[in-house]
């Protein structure tokens, strides 16, 4: 579990530069799909990081519950992340900028109710 949680860290500090580099040249492809699969992979690691938890014991018998609906909503980001990074391709979007790709993020907070 240690190793999972150095390298979500990793990924973490890393978010202030792939923000910077969104926020400077947020109208390239590159910067974007840095960003999205920055998000990615913290979202992924948190997901990996409960599955551990819950699979290996170390979360007591009251909590497995509610981290089993934990579990589920941490595939939000990276389902969301997947779906940016996909957006990033599309020609029309391509040739329009991608500067309002990130947005879809906004939605993280409405598909958390329903998880």
């Amino acid at each position: 579990m240690l190793y999972i949680i150095v390298v979500w860290i990793l990924f973490v500090a890393l978010l202030p530069f792939s923000a910077s580099f969104v926020g400077e040249y947020g109208s390239l492809q590159i910067p974007n799909v840095f960003f999205d699969l920055n998000l990615f992979a913290i979202g992924f690691l948190l997901y990996i990081n409960w599955r551990y938890a819950l699979h290996g014991g170390l979360v007591e018998e009251s909590e497995i519950k509610r981290g089993k609906e934990t579990l589920r909503a941490n595939l939000i980001l990276p389902a969301i992340s997947m779906v940016a990074v996909c957006l990033t391709f599309i020609p029309f979007i391509k040739n329009f900028g991608s500067d309002w790709i990130n947005l879809i993020y906004a939605i993280i907070p409405f598909l958390q109710i329903y998880c």
